[in-house]
């Protein structure tokens, strides 16, 4: 909104796995954490290897949507020996 950060009325966030489990997190449900007006934080757990697909969406005054994918892939790098 003219570039001030703006809060939407909800957060929403989906996040389709690999292998088609879909993840909803939400801001009304306490599971999307508020940093600040505008800014908002999810923490997820990656143990799944492919491409992850993901939404985020703002609902009310600031609706907005973004969506993109990222790839995990499998580790190729073992622990270190002590």
């Amino acid at each position: 909104m003219d570039g001030v950060l703006t809060d939407p009325s909800d957060v929403v966030i989906t996040i389709e796995e690999p292998d088609g489990v879909l993840i909803e997190r939400t801001l009304a449900a306490a599971q999307v954490i508020k940093i600040s007006d505008g800014l908002f934080e999810y923490q997820h757990a990656l143990t799944k290897e492919g491409n992850h697909h993901w939404r985020v969406q703002g609902t009310g005054a600031a609706a907005a949507a973004e969506e993109a994918v990222f790839q995990v892939r499998e580790r190729r790098v073992p622990d270190a020996t002590p």
